[in-house]
């Protein structure tokens, strides 16, 4: 539980070392149960070694360490293939490490491998757990980041992010942040798309902050255009002036967490573990607290509630 604290804290590194103590005591503790026969016991715990050790591997991403992450990952997936064959990699269980692993793939630009592991996870999950669920449509997003960057496969994209949006909007409602964000994958490769939450999803303003790579860019104003990357970014262009006039030829795209999205601007909370019950919930972004590096915002329909959020916790829509 306190590793999960540090996480959402953006404490990898503490969250990373207590992680790995936490596997070294499972796999201790593994080991005596197989050596006494506690088999359900034993089975147990490799799950534990399997889900610590993709933990271990998210904390690893965060801090910029792929190849450590990726060590990780098939540590995860090896605990597995030491259990019963249920239990392998190859199961339910194992497609969360693979998603994971195929996220690495995208980043390196690397989607036909990307796309050979989700084609695998989303069939999975689709047969041992049915294409109603949560899960899958996840699943279904993922896949399609991977398909998105090769024209030749567009179309399959489009088509089956269309059946995704249905499928969410039938499950979980229009107002899900799940069915949103399908809905937003889909505005960014499909033009003809107007449902009313895509139309929603506009150009605001931001400034950038806390980019390692590009120096250059911080303090910059920039045009949010859309999201990138199942979510996880924004494709923005650089304001020629403080009036917000683009040039065209200055996009590329920023995660969330390097963008100050200017105050007054409209948004939705999204991914909040500890307080979940806000998710989906739409939100007035007040101000920015440059100390503990997040925005403070009201609910839209409940100006009494106000809370500081990270700034990868809010998808900015149009002001």
């Amino acid at each position: 539980q306190l590793s999960t604290i540090y996480m959402q804290d953006s404490e990898s590194e503490k969250a990373l070392s207590l992680l790995r103590r936490l596997r070294q005591m499972d796999e201790k503790l593994a080991k005596v149960a197989e050596e006494r026969g506690f088999t359900s016991v034993y089975q147990g715990l490799l799950e534990c070694c399997a889900d610590v050790s993709n933990q271990i591997g998210v904390c690893l991403m965060r801090l910029g360490k792929g190849a450590e992450a990726l060590e990780a990952y098939e540590e995860g997936l090896a605990a597995l293939d030491k259990g019963k064959p249920e239990l392998s990699r190859d199961s339910v269980e194992g497609t969360a490490i693979v998603n994971n692993i195929a996220q690495i793939h995208i980043g390196l630009g690397e989607y036909g491998e990307a796309r050979a592991l989700l084609r695998k996870v989303v069939d999975i999950r689709g047969r041992e757990r049915g294409k109603n669920t949560a899960e899958y449509i996840t699943s279904i997003n993922s896949l399609v980041c991977a398909l998105v960057p090769l024209s030749q496969f567009e179309d399959e994209a489009i088509s089956l992010l269309r059946e995704n949006v249905q499928r969410s909007k039938r499950l979980l409602g229009p107002e899900h942040p799940l069915t949103m964000k399908c809905v937003f994958f889909l505005a960014r490769i499909d033009s003809s798309v107007t449902d009313e939450h895509a139309a929603d999803f506009s150009r605001t303003f931001a400034t950038v902050a806390g980019v390692k790579g590009r120096p250059d860019l911080n303090g910059k104003r920039v045009a949010i255009m859309r999201l990138l990357d199942c979510g996880t970014r924004y494709e923005c262009r650089l304001c020629k002036s403080n009036e917000g006039e683009n040039d065209p030829k200055a996009t590329f795209g920023l995660k969330l967490s390097n963008l100050i999205i200017e105050n007054g601007t409209k948004g939705i909370i999204h991914d909040l573990v500890s307080a979940s019950h806000l998710n989906g919930k739409k939100c007035k972004i007040l101000s920015y607290d440059r100390e503990r590096k997040r925005h403070v915002v009201e609910l839209l329909y409940d100006k009494e509630t106000k809370f500081r959020v990270r700034p990868e916790n809010v998808y900015a829509l149009l002001s």
